[in-house]
């Protein structure tokens, strides 16, 4: 989630600082960073989940698209098609 993110960024900011005046050791800076990249992930993958549900809901519900192997060739071709129904 957004708030354990903004936590655990807080927490390595402090953990910084502590360690440029000499309140704490590199090992609780690389702790807390950890613990950062672990949140950002976290929220990452909770997205892509909610994104694939949504995805296949949209799917069950009769939903989608056939696309083409190339998206760029199918643009190419848009306008040699729109001559052709002149």
């Amino acid at each position: 989630s957004d708030d354990a993110v903004k936590l655990a960024r807080d927490a390595h900011k402090l953990s910084q600082s502590a360690f440029e005046i000499g309140m704490t050791d590199y090992l609780r800076v690389l702790e807390t960073e950890r613990t950062l990249y672990r949140s950002e992930d976290q929220r990452v993958q909770a997205r892509y989940t909610r994104l694939a549900a949504a995805l296949a809901l949209y799917k069950a519900l009769g939903g989608g698209a056939v696309l083409p192997d190339d998206p760029l060739d199918a643009i190419s071709r848009a306008p040699a098609q729109k001559e052709k129904g002149k």
